[in-house]
């Protein structure tokens, strides 16, 4: 097993389902999309830019998705706190995945990232 598949079983059932599902969920997205282990969890890059990753929260054990160019991103269920360039999704593994909210963040996500190519600020 590697790093980032010990990763995910080593999380309690039902945060593992969670996440597994939305692994898979990030990854058919787009078949650029890859995994990588960055910064100690699975991270996924776009073409080779950062683009978002899984976390789980310390105080609550929960999970969330961050999405990188999250800034640009108006959603309801998207928080900023205080992150300048991230804003994160957070999931209740015990509760059905908010699918059509994950589904129009992530596909946002991709929009501006192939708008910025290399040109650095994403149009809105």
């Amino acid at each position: 097993m590697n790093v980032i598949e010990e990763f995910y079983y080593r999380q309690t059932a039902a945060v593992r389902e969670t996440l597994l599902v939305m692994r898979d969920f990030i990854l058919s997205r787009d078949p650029a999309i890859t995994e990588h282990w960055k910064y100690n969890m699975p991270f996924f890059y776009f073409r080779g830019k950062m683009f978002c990753y899984l976390r789980i929260n310390r105080q609550s054990g929960q999970p969330y998705l961050s999405m990188f160019d999250g800034k640009f991103i108006e959603h309801p269920l998207l928080q900023q706190e205080s992150r300048k360039r991230m804003k994160i999704l957070q999931i209740d593994p015990e509760s059905d995945l908010p699918v059509e909210a994950i589904s129009w963040i992530l596909d946002r996500g991709l929009e501006i990232q192939r708008s910025r190519g290399n040109r650095g600020v994403p149009t809105r």
